[in-house]
């Protein structure tokens, strides 16, 4: 089975760069480019920024997170333009409440407690895969370390995240 492809096509068939978003799809199905754009439309971390990718509403008990696992190819970068966690009671963000980004060995590399932080300029969070060869799964992980757990006897209360990301 082949992998899916797009290509654009001149009035003739034959195969031209297709524009996208501020980047190009080339004629092998390929996408090259940024998350800018100077030709009108949304730009790729525009997009990222205002449609979240991952999360949802979770209880957390003591010290455990939720986590959304995230391929990086050699010499990749994961960019994060929104991410956030806050109590679905009340939206505040409890000292401890942490969204973070940690590498293929599980260490953590980036954490912010935030309720809500975005850019659709540069990224608020990044990390990059240094190797040339080997793809790396990193993670983010919205992780509850404020000591007490968090929705676990309350369905109506929890942790709401999310997160808007590219690899690039």
């Amino acid at each position: 089975m082949s992998n899916p492809s797009i290509t654009g096509r001149d009035v003739d068939g034959n195969p031209l760069p297709l524009n996208i978003n501020g980047g190009t799809v080339t004629e092998d199905g390929q996408f090259e480019g940024t998350t800018d754009t100077t030709s009108g439309g949304a730009s790729l971390a525009e997009v990222a920024a205002r449609s979240p990718n991952a999360g949802g509403t979770y209880n957390l008990p003591a010290d455990s997170q939720w986590e959304r696992p995230v391929e990086i190819p050699p010499e990749g970068t994961l960019e994060v333009y929104r991410w956030g966690a806050k109590l679905v009671s009340d939206g505040s963000v409890p000292a401890g409440l942490e969204m973070r980004i940690l590498d293929d060995s599980d260490t953590v590399q980036v954490s912010a407690e935030t309720r809500l932080n975005q850019s659709t300029d540069s990224p608020v969070a990044t990390l990059e895969n240094t190797s040339t060869t080997d793809t790396i799964t990193a993670k983010i992980q919205a992780h509850n370390g404020t000591g007490s757990d968090i929705g676990v006897d309350n369905d109506a209360e929890g942790v709401a995240t999310e997160a808007g990301y590219l690899v690039v």
